[in-house]
Parts: structure tokens; sequence; C-alpha cells
């Protein structure tokens, strides 16, 4: 009987050990750009939670590992200053789940959240950016 209980703690102690670290396990967050020819050759930066995680041209797509919870994204022109604020727009990130942003040029730079079967097509014909801050 003591082995049974003995056995039954052991196994739910590792349960809720396993269970923690895959929380803090990162997802992944897309993001795209394809904004048309208006501003075509100006870097984005994009802000994930006040830190710059990526400068992205065109025609591009960026992978970001994000640990689950609340979090803030926003996009900034490189370049010359052109007046726009950048939006922050918050948004949460769930074990199991991926999010996915579009980059949006026009009186206001802002990343709208999407779903995968709406960004996929867009990823299909758009190229990754893997080292985000070389990107010029």
């Amino acid at each position: 009987m003591k082995k049974i209980t003995i056995t039954g703690i052991v196994a739910l102690l590792i349960s809720l050990t396993l269970n923690t670290f895959a929380q803090d396990k990162p997802e992944k967050v897309y993001v795209v750009r394809r904004t048309g020819s208006g501003g075509s050759a100006i870097n984005y930066r994009i802000f994930i939670d006040d830190i710059l995680v990526c400068k992205i041209k065109n025609k591009r797509y960026t992978i970001q590992d994000v640990k689950p919870g609340e979090h803030t994204i926003y996009i900034t022109a490189g370049g010359i200053p052109d007046g726009r604020k950048p939006v922050p727009i918050k948004f949460t990130v769930t074990q199991g789940k991926s999010n996915y942003f579009l980059i949006n040029n026009g009186n206001e730079l802002i990343a709208t959240e999407t779903t995968q079967s709406s960004a996929e097509p867009l990823i299909a014909k758009s190229i990754q950016v893997t080292d985000c801050k070389a990107e010029k």
C-alpha cells in the first residue's frame, strides 16, 4: 500500500514539474510584411514588449519565439521619421498556439492580428528573415 502511495506522489510531482516547464516554452509569433509598393524601400522595426526584435523589408516575414502571457507589439519606420506614431497592440500568447500579425501601411503603422489561414498564403509568397537585426 505504501509503495502505491509513494509511486503516486512521485508521479504527481513529475507531472507537475513537466507541466511547469511546458508553460515556459515559447510559442511562435509570425509577423508578415507585404505592404505594397508604398514605402517598400524602408525597413520597418518590430518591437515586442518595447524590445526591438526585427528589422524587416517588404515581402518578408519573421518568426519570433515569445513566452506565454500578455505582450505588446508595435511597428516603427526606419530611416527618416515620417510623423506616424506607433500603435501598440496587446496580444496574448497561449501554450500550443501561434500568433500571426500582418503589418498594415497607411496613416498608421500597425500590426494587425490575423488567423493562420489568412497569413499562410502571404507567408508562402514571402521570404523568411532569420537574421532580423542585420536586415538593411
